[in-house]
């Protein structure tokens, strides 16, 4: 995964996040979460946006 761009979606909820903070042993050169946020939260992320690039989408899958 070193410099690639990695997209997780659900990312904010408590299995995204987890698997978000694991990522980031990998060394990637950006993490993008989208979320809609219904029941993921930010705070999950705290611990992944001091370590890499993190872009958090606040959206849904199915948006245009």
């Amino acid at each position: 995964m070193k410099g690639k761009r990695v997209l997780i979606t659900g990312g904010a909820g408590l299995i995204g996040s987890q698997i978000a903070s694991a990522l980031v042993d990998e060394q990637p050169a950006e993490i993008v979460v989208i979320d809609n946020f219904v029941r993921g939260h930010r705070d999950n992320l705290a611990g992944v946006a001091p370590r890499v690039k993190l872009t958090i989408v606040d959206g849904d899958i199915r948006d245009r």
